[in-house]
């Protein structure tokens, strides 16, 4: 059913917040953006509360730029499961010229990563900025590609707001693929508009399960773009979007803490995770296998039982965003468990891995941060404590998880209701958890 601008706006504020994951909802928006055509986007279900702006090509528009796109002729009709964006045919001059597109402070910076090279090949002038912590986030890197390729971009000395004027034309570009692969997903999502082919090299890319999310969703949208062995993407000009219908998937970053959750202190069963997903935050489940979680499967979730665990090893460069929820794992091993990649958390909401050693030492856990890109945690009891989420939402996911095991005192997070940036229902579910059985342990959950 068709509705006007501001009864649509509530209703895909409440869809958006409450139900969807950002997972290819947010990325297929934009992709619809780009399409110049109709597109269905199909949920199968209520597919869980996770949405994640942190995953790269996974795009978290607000509710405020669907209002943009209804001002410029596109027309939203929501039903039970279905979100079908209809957009006139017309230019990216036209939809967004000269508008200023604002995150706000519960948007991830994924978003401004993402939209910057989009927003580049519109011709006029377009600005970026944001309130709160977004605006202490370093975005120097992609300031020289975009320039190379044609835009005219101007900065607050490396900060928000930017400034953005195309169109890109394409060529020939190197991207430091080290810090963030966000932007990387801009830029194959934007440059296969531009006017010329383009030759795009990585160099030190990090993240790549992510990538090979980008360019799976493009290949659905019809759109071609080649690799050598990820280090250089050659991309043809003057392609089209073309309509897909696609599926939105469950959440394995949002997912994680449950899953941990489960082998911790009970049996959690979350629902709608693909067992073959390109997420890397799928590794979750290699992690609980390594340390001795027990974990059964199907085609659509994962069951994870309370067992003893014991100390393990993880790689986690590609997959920063579990270091909270692999932490709060590590923390109930018996032993010293090694986490790799810490040099991946430098730059996120907080100084993850810093904040990480903080909250759980204040718990009483060892966590040692002395090796170079590795961090030790040595499980053991919980004890009560105070602790700072820093206002980062995988951090206060991770440490309620771990608080589930204090057995003295109570543990308190300040900054709790920083879970809204991702995951708003999360103490709703977790909840859930903490209905003891006969023999004391958490009863079976189902998410």
């Amino acid at each position: 059913m068709e509705s006007d601008a501001s009864t649509a706006l509530q209703q895909l504020s409440d869809r958006l917040f409450l139900e969807w994951p950002w997972i290819g909802l947010g990325a297929a928006l934009v992709l619809a953006l780009l399409l110049f055509a109709t597109n269905k986007l199909r949920s199968t279900e209520r597919v869980g509360r996770w949405y994640d702006p942190v995953w790269l090509a996974w795009l978290a528009v607000p509710v405020y730029l669907l209002h943009i796109f209804e001002e410029y002729g596109a027309h939203v009709t929501d039903g039970q499961f279905d979100l079908v964006l209809m957009f006139q045919k017309m230019g990216i001059d036209e939809m967004f010229g000269g508008l200023p597109l604002f995150f706000f402070p519960y948007i991830n910076i994924t978003a401004m990563w993402v939209f910057a090279p989009i927003a580049a090949l519109c011709g006029e002038r377009i600005t970026i900025t944001g309130r709160g912590s977004i605006l202490r986030r370093p975005l120097a890197m992609m300031e020289k590609p975009l320039r190379t390729l044609g835009a005219k971009v101007t900065s607050e000395g490396g900060y928000l707001p930017i400034r953005i004027e195309g169109p890109l034309h394409g060529g020939a570009v190197s991207v430091d693929g080290s810090l963030s692969s966000q932007f990387i997903t801009g830029l194959l999502m934007a440059l296969p508009l531009a006017e010329r082919d383009t030759t795009l090299t990585v160099h030190n890319l990090k993240s790549r399960p992510y990538i090979d999310m980008t360019l799976s969703l493009l290949g659905t949208f019809g759109i071609d773009v080649k690799h050598n062995e990820y280090r250089q993407f050659f991309i043809e000009g003057r392609q089209r979007y073309a309509p897909a219908r696609y599926n939105v998937e469950g959440d394995w970053s949002g997912a994680s803490c449950l899953l941990v959750a489960g082998a911790t202190t009970g049996e959690v069963t979350v629902r709608n995770l693909n067992p073959v997903s390109l997420q890397a935050d799928m590794a979750i489940v290699d992690a609980l296998t390594r340390a001795g979680a027990q974990i059964t499967t199907t085609t659509d979730s994962v069951t994870v039982r309370r067992s003893p665990l014991h100390a393990f090893e993880f790689d986690a460069t590609h997959c920063p965003d579990l270091f909270p929820a692999l932490a709060a794992l590590a923390a109930s091993c018996q032993g010293t468990s090694m986490l790799r990649g810490t040099r991946r958390l430098a730059h996120k909401e907080s100084d993850r891995a810093r904040t990480i050693a903080d909250v759980l030492e204040s718990m009483g856990i060892n966590v040692d941060l002395s090796t170079p890109d590795v961090m030790r945690v040595t499980g053991g009891e919980i004890r009560g404590a105070e602790v700072s989420s820093h206002n980062d939402h995988r951090i206060a996911m991770a440490a309620a998880v771990a608080a589930l095991r204090c057995e003295r005192g109570s543990v308190t997070i300040c900054g709790a209701e920083a879970v809204a940036k991702s995951y708003p229902e999360f103490w709703d579910d977790l909840s859930g958890l903490l209905r003891p059985d006969e023999h004391g342990h958490n009863e079976k959950t189902t998410i």
